[in-house]
């Protein structure tokens, strides 16, 4: 079976197989049913991530802009927040105004951590090394550039936009 598929099957497995449980015992709000929505909800990540990286890399796209793509339409303000049997308030909904549950939190920093740790054994020091200036100054100038045609833009538009004019270092530009 192609590794692609089989992961989306296991996906769904892990989305569809908790929820059974989770109607069947009828919910609750202690901390069974919130690890039993935290298992869904990585689930269903899981299982919307594969699809979007299945579905853009059909259409000739990068498969990580259909994760990204995936994550936005499942997102609290998005998808995630529709209401339905068993999560009134959607499975992805808003937690005391934060986006994310704080077990999601969690577990998102933690594979942030995992990730990143993971990058690094892969790079290769002679490499970063030999293009470190060049990428600082590429990287910096990017930064400065966008930076100061963005504040420029505010400044040139402030007026229709915001009503009075704005220095080219008001919070308004800076943000």
């Amino acid at each position: 079976m192609h590794r692609g598929r089989l992961l989306l099957l296991v996906a769904a497995a892990i989305a569809l197989l908790p929820a059974a449980a989770w109607a069947s015992t009828g919910g609750g709000e202690g901390m069974t049913h919130r690890m039993m929505t935290l298992v869904l909800q990585v689930g269903v990540i899981l299982f919307v991530a594969k699809l979007g990286n299945l579905l853009f890399e059909k259409l000739g796209l990068p498969g990580a802009l259909g994760e990204l793509a995936a994550g936005i339409a499942i997102g609290p303000y998005a998808l995630g927040g529709l209401g339905f049997y068993g999560f009134p308030g959607g499975l992805f909904a808003t937690v005391e105004g934060a986006a994310l549950s704080p077990e999601l939190q969690g577990l998102a920093a933690i594979a942030a951590i995992v990730l990143l740790f993971e990058a690094g054994l892969e790079t290769d020091l002679k490499l970063l090394m030999r293009y470190a200036v060049v990428g600082g100054i590429v990287g910096l100038g990017g930064m400065v550039a966008s930076f100061f045609v963005g504040a420029a833009a505010v400044k040139l538009f402030a007026t229709a936009v915001v009503g009075e004019p704005v220095s080219l270092f008001a919070p308004p530009a800076l943000f």
